[in-house]
């Protein structure tokens, strides 16, 4: 077979082996003499080819991961009706890719995105993006980024023109990311000025972030285990590594220890955005921001974070209700139908919203005169959304299971699963405000 015919082949046979064991099968054809060292070249080709051609925005990729640490990938938070206090998309960050490649270095860019080019032909994009050419790149990048966002801060119709293409393009990504999703959390200038910071910092927030990931990972216990004391123990645990990193922080230097800025909190809203350690969040406000620091109110980073996390947990329950029970004329005879990614989206919302919403109970915001009255409004609508559309179409549903008596009806696991939701989202609603939810 000549040589043509024989790679042709074998482009058939990798385009069918799944992304994840790529990398295993490529060491095993590396690590593996072979008499035949031609056809094993051909092969190994035809995998690292397969393997980038499916990241071809490599210059982007390179330039994000100067923040892999602090990216998330959160549907329910897309929703908040604000940019979450420290906070950063993976969406977000393509939208500021995109708006940077047109505004502050677009020649650069595109260098940089024929030099990686050329750098894939012959070596897996993992290996090309550690690389010490590819670090020299990225920091190019990151000097060119951190200089055009400073000028930028001070041209405020540049600024404007940064921010709509950064959001449509932000936008456009997450609505292909996520289901029944209407507006989108804003790029704005404060979640710019976490990027500046971020890249100014680079060099010292990142090992830290890792480590704190790292720890925060090493101490989950209690969620596995299932017992209660486990739980509370792993709580002190993760509080006392919260207050440890805050001050390790906060040694970084004059810009950590500002408290009216987000760095000064990095830390806790690292463990409430990318770790959703609600219950760590709440230890942490209650034991260490109040008492001896600063007051805790509604402009504070920390509370705003967790209201955005509220927010965006009762707008996305309103959203995906709305889109999942729009088409269904459930009281005409029709049936439940909800794919798994809407049950997982619904479910994730419905279970967000109970942990956000005892994380401000327990701070007291829920029963504030100043806070409280917007976060009932927020519950009422979500209690509407459950009475008022929910509830009806179960019971109709329920009334055809129960009339249904020689085989059970086409939605049966559909009418279990929201059962069992509403049940749990109830139970929530109930609960709202008292006192042992804190």
């Amino acid at each position: 077979m000549d040589a043509t015919a024989f790679r042709r082949q074998m482009d058939e046979v990798v385009a069918r082996i799944p992304m994840h064991a790529i990398r295993s099968v490529l060491d095993a054809v590396e690590g593996t003499p072979s008499p035949n060292g031609e056809r094993a070249r051909h092969l190994r080709d035809a995998l690292v080819d397969h393997f980038n051609r499916l990241r071809p925005m490599k210059a982007r990729r390179l330039f994000t991961s100067l923040f892999e640490p602090f990216l998330v990938d959160d549907p329910i938070l897309y929703r908040s009706a604000e940019s979450v206090p420290a906070l950063l998309q993976r969406v977000d960050m393509g939208g500021i890719w995109t708006a940077l490649t047109r505004h502050a270095f677009p020649g650069l860019a595109a260098e940089v995105q024929s030099r990686l080019d050329a750098m894939a032909r012959d070596a897996m994009l993992d290996a090309v993006l550690a690389s010490p050419d590819a670090m020299v790149m990225r920091e190019l990048m990151r000097k060119e980024a951190l200089d055009f966002l400073y000028a930028m801060a001070g041209d405020r119709k540049l600024t404007d023109r940064f921010l709509a293409l950064a959001n449509d393009e932000a936008h456009h990504d997450a609505r292909l990311r996520t289901q029944y999703l209407g507006r989108k959390a804003p790029i704005d200038s404060d979640l710019l000025g976490f990027v500046r910071a971020l890249l100014e910092h680079n060099a010292v927030l990142v090992p830290l972030t890792e480590r704190m990931r790292r720890d925060i990972d090493d101490m989950r216990m209690g969620e596995t285990q299932g017992a209660g004391d486990l739980r509370s123990a792993e709580v002190d645990c993760q509080s006392a590594l919260m207050v440890g990193f805050v001050r390790r922080v906060r040694d970084l230097g004059l810009p950590f220890r500002d408290q009216s800025q987000l760095l000064a909190w990095f830390a806790p809203l690292y463990g409430l955005n990318v770790k959703q350690r609600y219950d760590v969040f709440l230890r942490h406000v209650r034991e260490h921001v109040g008492s001896g620091g600063p007051a805790v109110r509604e402009s504070h980073p920390l509370l705003r974070a967790l209201l955005c996390h509220f927010t965006a947990a009762c707008t996305t329950i309103r959203e995906v209700v709305d889109g999942m029970f729009g088409d269904m004329d459930i009281q005409d005879g029709g049936v439940l139908s909800a794919p798994v990614t809407t049950r997982a989206l619904l479910h994730e919302a419905v279970e967000r919203f109970d942990r956000a919403l005892t994380a401000l109970s327990g701070t007291g915001f829920l029963a504030s005169r100043s806070t409280g009255p917007a976060l009932r409004a927020e519950l009422a609508a979500v209690s509407r959304a459950l009475t008022g559309t929910v509830m009806p179409a179960l019971a109709a549903r329920l009334q055809a299971a129960m009339n249904a008596r020689h085989a059970p009806v086409h939605d049966h696991e559909d009418i279990v699963w929201l059962l069992e939701l509403v049940w749990r989202w109830g139970r929530t609603l109930g609960n709202a405000g008292k006192p042992n939810r804190s």
